[in-house]
């Protein structure tokens, strides 16, 4: 298991190796955060570094509507359901998108 050097930039060709199950570095939780209890901090890190490992991003949620009106009221709707926080956890992320791709189901 890697942990010199090893940073969010440079993670993805140690975690593509088949021979390396997992990466480690001080890094990402530094004494200084803990010992100041930047857990914001550290979560965000976390984030950053989880994202760039599954490597992938939501770029677009499409919603099926009749026209522009429709679509811009259910988002509203979804928006004002959910007021999720900007740390939302990944499964609240994937129910919001499960949620939108069932729109047409209604």
């Amino acid at each position: 298991m890697p942990t010199g050097g090893i940073n969010a930039d440079n993670m993805i060709p140690y975690l593509t190796n088949d021979k390396v199950l997992a990466c480690g570095g001080s890094w990402m939780v530094s004494s200084d955060l803990i010992n100041a209890g930047a857990w914001d901090k550290i979560t965000e890190m976390t984030r950053e570094a989880v994202a760039k490992m599954l490597g992938f991003a939501i770029k677009h949620v499409g919603i099926n509507s009749a026209d522009d009106a429709e679509a811009k009221r259910v988002l509203q709707e979804l928006m004002d359901e959910e007021k999720t926080e900007q740390d939302a956890d990944e499964d609240a992320i994937i129910e919001c998108v499960a949620r939108l791709e069932n729109i047409g189901t209604r």
